[in-house]
């Protein structure tokens, strides 16, 4: 499943990041490592970007972005 199928408040287990090089080196810098947990908290007023949280960080995704995240409940 894609990390933009997560309802607010869900959870799940990021599995794959399919994203460029240098964006994946980004994300995992942030937190999203294969394997550690994500939650879903909210959107921004106009529905993007996507607010979550994972290793303890707050982190705002272009949905265009979340949707090349796989994750698992």
């Amino acid at each position: 499943m894609k990390l933009t199928d997560l309802k607010r408040g869900e959870s799940a287990i990021i599995t794959a990041i399919n994203l460029d090089d240098k964006s994946v080196g980004e994300l995992i810098s942030l937190g999203f490592s294969i394997g550690n947990e994500i939650v879903f908290e909210r959107n921004a007023p106009l529905g993007d970007p996507q607010q979550y949280f994972v290793a303890g960080n707050y982190i705002a995704l272009r949905a265009s972005e979340a949707k090349d995240i796989e994750v698992s409940k």
